[in-house]
């Protein structure tokens, strides 16, 4: 049976029709290496100095975080609902009694949340409204595309498309940006780099060796991001945020509209093809329901046996907790503070389904499950 990756392979022919097009950027978007730094600029677009508070949920990772953290921010933490919306109560308590300039609202996994009353109410306070679209870039509220109704948004489109770099901000509160970008040196050297290396990741899959999510190769996936950690294993994260010019296959994959469109069909289908199968072993699925204009990230399944995930990536299916080990230890430590986000970071487990998942692989997937259920 063939394995697939946990995350979306280059569409080569969609890299193929860029080369003989001048193919641009969306000029409302300033673009960055990575989501969290276009976070520590728009803040300070914003005028949300260091020193400032920011209401932020408290399932989140830590590498979100601790730049803030790192940078001087005032971090509030909030625990989230089962539904991963936020407690409009709890938030206008917590405005009232602290001095709270923003607050994150992410849009998990694809899954748009419920954006309209947060922002009434945060206008009142004058509290700005980031939109946290990390995981949900091409994901719609009503026909609108997330990262419209707040203050700012940010994005992190290499968890959709198959890109090294990906991060991206949007203003919507009219301030001009006039950034300075950096010329990343070797960027041609990097990009076909990280080509060949999913090349690689895609030839391991298929013939099955070695099991790229095996605990083994885990242990040294972990090994090899603690090179150049601090003494107590958090990457040093201060570095001021700067803008840079996208890669390629960045404008790619982000001008080609037919591309983007195969991306939402794609993992809608998926979604449907797993949802109704899962339901019928017996599994809970957090979302039964795909909401109109949701592109979903995964496909996730609530497993409080805590043994789906590990066994399917013995099975060489790239399985995901999230945070997992990355949710922050000022949460992870304080059961009692926040009960709902220790629960989902325990018990959720993400499936791929992504717009290189194809139908049959979907089925192997089913069939995993079933095996997992039969053996219990």
């Amino acid at each position: 049976m063939r394995r697939f990756p946990s995350r979306p392979l280059p569409d080569f022919k969609c890299l193929h029709r860029a080369l003989s097009r001048d193919v641009t950027l969306d000029n409302e978007l300033t673009f960055f290496q990575l989501g969290r730094d276009a976070l520590v600029y728009g803040l300070e677009a914003l005028g949300i100095e260091p020193g400032a508070t920011i209401l932020i949920p408290a399932y989140m990772c830590n590498s979100t975080i601790k730049p803030l953290m790192n940078l001087g921010y005032n971090i509030i933490f909030f625990d989230v609902k089962v539904d991963l919306n936020c407690d409009l109560n709890i938030i206008e308590s917590l405005i009232s009694s602290s001095n709270v300039k923003a607050i994150l609202s992410v849009h998990y996994f694809g899954f748009p949340c419920d954006l309209g009353a947060l922002v009434k109410l945060c206008r009142q306070y004058d509290v700005r409204v980031i939109e946290d679209c990390s995981h949900s870039y091409l994901t719609q509220i009503s026909g609108r595309s997330v990262g419209y109704f707040g203050d700012m948004a940010i994005y992190s489109m290499r968890k959709t498309v198959a890109i090294p770099d990906g991060g991206a901000l949007k203003l919507n509160v009219g301030i001009p940006l006039n950034p300075q970008f950096i010329e990343k040196k070797m960027q041609l050297f990097k990009e076909v780099l990280y080509l060949a290396s999913r090349v690689l990741e895609t030839i391991i899959c298929f013939i099955g060796f070695p099991n790229l999510y095996s605990a083994k190769i885990d242990w040294v996936k972990k090994i090899m991001r603690n090179i150049g950690s601090s003494e107590n294993g958090n990457v040093n994260l201060t570095v001021r945020a700067t803008p840079i010019k996208g890669s390629f296959q960045l404008k790619a994959y982000l001008y080609d509209s037919d591309y983007t469109s195969y991306v939402v069909e794609r993992r809608r289908h998926n979604y449907k093809l797993l949802v109704g199968e899962a339901e019928k072993l017996g599994f809970k699925v957090l979302f039964p329901q795909l909401p109109d204009g949701c592109v979903p990230q995964f496909f996730i399944l609530i497993d409080e046996t805590h043994q789906l995930a590990p066994w399917l990536r013995e099975q060489c299916i790239g399985a995901v907790v999230w945070p997992g080990p990355e949710l922050p230890q000022e949460i992870s430590s304080f059961i009692d503070d926040f009960p709902i986000t220790n629960y989902l970071n325990d018990n959720l487990v993400m499936l791929p389904i992504h717009q290189s998942v194809s139908d049959e692989q979907c089925r192997s997937t089913i069939a995993l499950l079933q095996r997992f259920v039969g053996s219990k």
